[in-house]
């Protein structure tokens, strides 16, 4: 067969008198309002057609105006609910139409977020809040969450073999809690036997297509704004996973994520009430694109989306692509080429820097040999004991006039997981759970390497000195302290994001520690330290306030 690349939109004909030229973006997000802007290749009015159903039945709001730059506000709205949303535009007889999209307001719930890891941290790279070791107590800690469920709780796993979580699950049920179960029929679920028969129970079976329901997310008491949870990651219920396997829990009180997440839920159970409804349920590719994707938490964006319909590899990218200082990560398996070249692109952009651990690099397809071969510094962990079952990026930790963030949950970076799999993966854009998940990273990458460079740092490829800097963020007034085998002339550089050059100074550096006072001028904002000694060069990310 044949297939058809248009080269841009200049390829694709179109009858009508003009077009969209952008997505809806929803902006601006509260508890009672946001804002949605879209542009159009001619201008035009600006309006949309809403409602909390597909029907659009609340009507049609028009701000007026003609421009080519939209924006609608809508007003008045409730908390932590969804609205169906066609956004159109009209110039004289002609209207141009966005499809419909579904848009949530934020919560009113606490929005706090706790992140949880199996295996030891590194604080020493804390910023202020440690990451949390539970040592051989994550189903405690899950069994505990189900324990707090008042109304209802909706679990979606790969696979369970822990009886601690399955009798909680029970002891739920026992006192009034709704509980319904959705699981995959290809891998050994032997504790679910034990769950009670009335609870509600679907599973993905082979006939669904030719991926698994790979999911590991449990929703709790989703209608109560103070007690609705959504814990998520990379761990299934298995004891290999929750006490071994190195893996990574994140918890988040937020009635509208949980109410995203039911959405999910009910889509692969089939039905809205109590008992599944296997005619109706949808797994793998049958699946649609059906859930809001951003989120405002406790002032932070978060983002949620589902595989295989919401194209998760290309947020992925999106998110790596906008790397300006660091990227991390931590992943099972990595085969999927368009990842690989993002991965790439970050390491050979300036001043980024680019570190990796992977378990699986004997995968067919994977991608460690070659980045590795492209000078991407990638730990295998293949062979260590215990697996690397991770599957989070950090992006710009510690730089929080960037746009420092996490993502995890259950997507491994393969096309399974992209096209057939039932996953799920949150975008999380916040410098604390950012930093957190960095002490993780930290632990691991340092126990493949012969040498840890503590600092929290920038490219070191051919580094000149492990290099720090205080205090962060600076008013203008720093220091910098780095350490010398010998003495030697240093040249220390401010750069901006783009590399220009905009202050230096040279002086001479002594062997052994040397702290060096700088004095800038500049605008606030982030730059780059750039330390050459000996034409070899170490950087480090600075935020002026």
């Amino acid at each position: 067969g044949y297939q058809l690349l248009p080269r841009d939109v200049s390829d694709l004909g179109s009858s009508a008198t003009f077009n969209f030229n952008s997505c809806v973006e929803q902006i601006n997000i509260t508890s009672t309002s946001f804002d949605l802007i879209w542009t159009t290749d001619s201008a035009g009015s600006t309006n949309i057609r809403y409602g909390l159903t597909s029907s659009l039945e609340l009507g049609d709001l028009n701000s007026g105006g003609s421009t080519t730059s939209h924006t609608m506000q809508l007003t008045s709205l409730s908390p932590a609910t969804f609205y169906y949303i066609k956004a159109y535009t009209i110039i004289g007889t002609d209207t141009a139409f966005s499809g419909i999209g579904l848009y949530s307001t934020a919560s009113n719930s606490s929005g706090e977020i706790k992140v949880y890891f199996n295996n030891p941290v590194d604080i020493s790279v804390s910023s202020g809040t440690d990451a949390i070791y539970l040592d051989g107590t994550f189903n405690d800690t899950i069994a505990a969450y189900i324990g707090r469920a008042q109304n209802t709780i909706d679990i979606s796993v790969y696979n369970n073999n822990n009886a601690m979580i399955v009798d909680s699950i029970n002891a739920a049920y026992d006192r009034g809690v709704n509980i319904r179960y959705v699981s995959e029929s290809a891998v050994a679920n032997t504790e679910l036997s034990n769950m009670d028969s009335n609870i509600g129970y679907i599973e993905r079976t082979i006939s669904s297509g030719s991926g698994i329901m790979h999911n590991k997310f449990v929703v709790i008491d989703r209608d109560d704004s103070d007690n609705s949870y959504v814990i998520t990651g990379s761990t299934n219920f298995t004891s290999g996973n929750l006490f071994n396997d190195f893996n990574n829990m994140i918890i988040i009180q937020d009635q509208a994520i949980a109410n995203c997440f039911t959405i999910e839920f009910e889509e692969m159970y089939g039905s809205s009430g109590l008992s599944p409804s296997p005619s109706n349920s949808r797994f793998g590719a049958e699946k649609l694109d059906n859930t809001p994707h951003n989120f405002v938490v406790a002032g932070n964006p978060i983002e949620v989306y589902f595989s295989p319909s919401d194209q998760t590899t290309s947020k992925i990218v999106e998110a790596m692509d906008n790397a300006d200082y660091s990227l991390y990560f931590c992943i099972l398996s990595f085969t999927k080429n368009e990842i690989g070249d993002a991965v790439q692109n970050a390491s050979d952009k300036f001043g980024v820097d680019v570190k990796g651990v992977m378990e699986s690099i004997s995968d067919q397809g994977e991608e460690y040999t070659d980045l590795v071969a492209n000078g991407v510094d990638i730990q295998s962990h293949q062979g260590v004991t215990y697996q690397i079952h991770h599957k989070y990026g950090v992006i710009d930790q510690g730089v929080s006039a960037a746009d420092p963030m996490v993502f995890t949950g259950s997507h491994n970076w393969s096309s399974a997981a992209e096209n057939n799999n039932d996953e799920n993966t949150v975008f999380v854009h916040d410098q604390v759970v950012a930093n957190q998940y960095y002490q993780e990273f930290r632990a691991r990458y340092c126990e493949l390497v012969s040498t840890c460079n503590q600092t929290v740092g920038l490219d070191q490829r051919g580094k000149a000195a492990s290099i720090s800097v205080y205090p962060l963020p600076s008013s203008g007034n720093f220091h910098i302290s780095f350490t010398l085998e010998e003495s030697a002339d240093v040249m220390v550089r401010m750069l901006d994001l783009s590399a220009k050059i905009l202050q230096t100074e040279t002086f001479k550096g002594v062997a052994g520690d040397n702290v060096k006072a700088i004095r800038t001028n500049l605008a606030q904002g982030p730059y780059i330290i750039e330390l050459n000694v000996n034409d070899k060069r170490s950087y480090l990310p600075l935020i002026i306030k």
